[in-house]
Order: C-alpha cells, then structure tokens, then sequence
C-alpha cells in the first residue's frame, strides 16, 4: 500500500535571530503541530547571533537550523548569502516572519523562476512604526509573495488605507496571534508575601516605553507607603543602558528587578507571581505579552494605543494616555488598590485567552490558506 506524500515535504521559516516576537510565535505554531508531516528548516538572521535559547529548542525538535549573519546598516553580501540559503534548501513553502527578509526573497525569486515555492509572509509590524523602508519592501511583498498575513482586521485596514491600488486585497488574510493556554496557565504562588510585583515582558527597544513605566512606578511607590512594591522588566534590547540609567537617577535599584531575556517557561513563572501586568508602548500590532498577561489571568494597564486598545478594550484592563506619567500611575493604583476590579479583569481575560487564542484553532487557519492553492 503506497503511504500518501504531504502536500509540502519542506517548510523554510525565516525569523530574526535576536529575541522578538516572531521566535516565540513560530515556536508555538510548530510545537501545536504546524504542517507536522512536513520537514522544517529555520534560518536565524540579523546582526545578533542566534539565541542560544531559539537554537536548544530547535535542537529539542529535532528540527535543521541555519544562520545568516547581517552587518549594521546596508549590507547586499547578506541579502545574496540569504538568497542562497534558501536555494541551498530548496522549500516547498517559504515562511517569512517580517519583511526584512524580502530584498533576498527578490533575488531567489529570479535566480529559481518558474520553480519558486509558495512564499507566505507574516507581517506583524504595527503600520505607524513601519519607515520609509518598511513601507517600500511592504509594496513589494504585494507583487512577489502568495499570502499575506496580518494580525488584526485594524492592521490589514490600515495597510490598504496607505497602499490604495498597489494593495492586493486577494493575497490578504488575518490570522491572529496564538499561544498554548494550557502551558500559560495561572498556579499557585510560589512566593506568598506582601510584596505587590508589577511587571512587563518584551524587547527593550525604541517603541517601548519602559521611561513612562519607571516614572509611574515611582509615583506608585511614594502614594503607598504602606505596601512595598517591585516592578519587574524582562528583556534584552538596545534601550538597556537607558532604562538602567533611569533606574539608577531615580534610585530605584532595590525596587526593580531587571530579568534579561527569559524564555517561555521564565516568562510564565514571572507572570505566575505578579499582581499586575503592564504593558507601555508606543505601539503594536498585536502583543505576545499582552495575550501571555491574559491566559496567566492577570489584570492588565497598558498604553491607548494601536494594536493594544483593541486587545484590552474596556474588559480586560485599564488603558492610559501614551507617556501619560500620572494617568498610569493612577491606573496602577486603581486595580492595586481595587482588588475585586482586578479580579473580574482577570478572569475575563482568561476566559478571552482560551476562547480568541487558542493555538491549535490558529495552526488549522494557517494550513487551509496554503493548502486551498
């Protein structure tokens, strides 16, 4: 009896090779199974090394791995080495988390012809943060990619909006962001003390605003001088030295924790011992952290902004004007000093993590997209 062949033997995802989003998130799609009798390969570029934790879990897999390093700045021997690469492994489908892959994905395009995979794009970068740059290889992801995948209706909107009739409706779709539940799932405390632990989890970058967070956390400290407080920051980026230098002119070095990069079984261990999340940014698309906040029931604060007040809308938390010190800081203390308030946002986010995110329902909706070509 001949065993059937999967549509597509080989998979070749492209993700950065620093932290970010687009790691965590394919790491969920192939551990729910994501074309699981498909062969996958991922290639790691950018100008950071692959993460030591991106390249253990690959191993754990059992899954192929390569890295493409990228000089600061314009680098074309990248985009050709890139290009290579995907020549080299010869993918059935092509799976680009981002756009900056896109110049290479050109080039292999011409130099493979009529022989070029399926090449799917998940575009995950909120539309007012995107440069000149990002917008020109976003127009171009039009013309040479088979599916294009937004996060949120608001994003895929916004996109069109800006593109008019170089945008190509047909090659759009909208799948959000998932997470396995049952793993980010609230336990008992490890930690049972008076402490109240406040938290973020993400890259330190420019479109976060951790600035806004330390000052509000200050004011926090000062208008309870009952309780005692810590504010954990996890990540690794290139706002480090200015967000330690905050911490530092302030004084709040025995106040808060900075966690460095943790991976998934860190992220929910924090999570698991904090009171509330907040989440201060200039803008997302659509936040793993956020989504991560809901299934670990935690009430959230975060910025009124794109791509996370559609998330947290008036259910599930509070919301305060970006770099808005003092309306954060009263935000925390309304849910810290409302403990009711903070439970009814809890349990509604927990109950939206399961029922909007549910990560199996995600992996379905990205293989009947390729598989109806």
């Amino acid at each position: 009896m001949a065993v059937s062949q999967p549509k597509f033997k080989r998979i070749v995802h492209v993700i950065y090779s620093g932290l970010g989003g687009h790691g965590a998130m394919l790491f969920s799609l192939l551990g729910a199974g994501l074309f699981s009798s498909s062969s996958h390969h991922v290639v790691m570029a950018g100008v950071e090394p692959p993460l030591k934790n991106y390249t253990n879990q690959l191993e754990l897999m059992g899954l192929s791995w390569s890295y493409v390093k990228k000089r600061p700045g314009l680098d074309l021997n990248f985009y050709r080495r890139l290009s290579a690469d995907f020549v080299k492994y010869k993918p059935d489908i092509l799976f680009l988390n981002g756009l900056a892959a896109l110049p290479a994905v050109f080039g292999f395009c011409l130099r493979v012809g009529r022989r070029r995979p399926l090449i799917l794009l998940r575009e995950s970068q909120a539309g007012h943060l995107k440069t000149r740059q990002d917008w020109i290889l976003y127009v171009l992801s039009h013309f040479i990619v088979d599916h294009i995948v937004h996060l949120t209706a608001e994003a895929a909107n916004g996109a069109e909006m800006k593109l008019k009739r170089l945008y190509r409706n047909q090659k759009v779709t909208v799948i959000p962001n998932g997470l396995n539940t049952d793993f980010f799932k609230r336990e008992p405390r490890r930690t049972e003390d008076t402490i109240v632990r406040i938290g973020m989890v993400s890259r330190l970058q420019a479109n976060k605003d951790h600035i806004t967070l330390i000052k509000a956390f200050e004011k926090v400290q000062k208008s309870c001088s009952g309780k005692t407080f810590k504010l954990y920051i996890a990540g690794e980026g290139a706002t480090r030295s200015r967000i330690k230098e905050e911490i530092a002119t302030r004084r709040l070095q025995d106040s808060v924790v900075m966690c460095g990069m943790l991976d998934s079984s860190g992220v929910h261990d924090l999570m698991n011992e904090l009171h509330l999340y907040v989440h201060a940014s200039f803008g997302e698309t659509m936040s793993n952290s956020i989504m991560q906040a809901m299934a670990m029931q935690l009430p959230i604060v975060a910025s009124d902004v794109g791509g996370i007040k559609n998330m947290i809308g008036t259910q599930f938390g509070l919301l305060y004007k970006c770099r808005d010190v003092d309306m954060l800081a009263q935000q925390m203390l309304h849910i810290i000093n409302n403990p009711n308030i903070a439970d009814k946002y809890a349990a509604r986010a927990r109950h939206n993590a399961e029922t909007a995110y549910d990560l199996q329902e995600i992996v379905k909706k990205y293989e009947s997209l390729v598989n109806f070509d």
